[in-house]
C-alpha cells in the first residue's frame, strides 16, 4: 500500500462514497416505488463501501505510523554510527599520541560502553519493529 499519498484503492472508494451520496440525497425527495427501491439499495452500498473504506484507511494508516518509525529509527542507527565513528577516529588519535596509556584505557572504556549502549538501543528498536510488523501483514 502507498504510504506518502492516499492509496488508489482507497481514493477510489471515497469518490464511491462521494457519487453514491450525492445520488442518494438526490432521492431523498422522490416518493415514487422505483426512487425508494434505487434508495434502499444505495444504503446497503455505501454501508458496504463505508466499512472497506474504514478498514482500508486504517491499515494505511497504521503502516504510515509504522513507517515513520521504522525512518526514526534508521535517522537514530545513522546519528548513533556518526557518533561511534567520531568516538572510535577520537579514540584512535588518543592512542596513537598517548603515552599514558590510562588515558588510552579510560577512553577505551567509554568506547566500548557507548557502543554497548549503542547496541541495546539498536536491538530494543529493532524489537519494537518486529513486534509491529506482523500487524502490517
Amino acid at each position: 500500500m502507498e504510504i506518502t499519498s492516499k492509496p488508489t484503492a482507497l481514493d477510489e472508494i471515497n469518490r464511491s462514497v462521494l457519487k453514491l451520496e450525492m445520488e442518494r440525497l438526490s432521492l431523498m425527495n422522490d416518493t415514487d416505488k422505483a426512487s425508494k427501491d434505487r434508495l434502499s439499495r444505495l444504503d446497503i452500498e455505501l454501508s458496504l463501501l463505508k466499512k472497506k473504506q474504514a478498514e482500508l484507511t486504517e491499515q494505511w494508516e497504521h503502516e504510515k505510523s509504522v513507517m515513520t518509525c521504522i525512518q526514526s529509527i534508521k535517522e537514530e542507527v545513522y546519528f548513533h554510527h556518526e557518533y561511534l565513528s567520531e568516538v572510535k577516529l577520537s579514540l584512535q588519535h588518543i592512542l596513537d599520541n598517548s603515552e599514558d596509556s590510562s588515558v588510552a584505557h579510560c577512553h577505551t572504556y567509554k568506547f566500548k560502553k557507548d557502543k554497548l549502549n549503542y547496541k541495546c538501543d539498536l536491538q530494543c528498536n529493532l524489537t519494537i519493529i518486529k513486534t509491529n510488523l506482523p500487524k502490517i501483514i
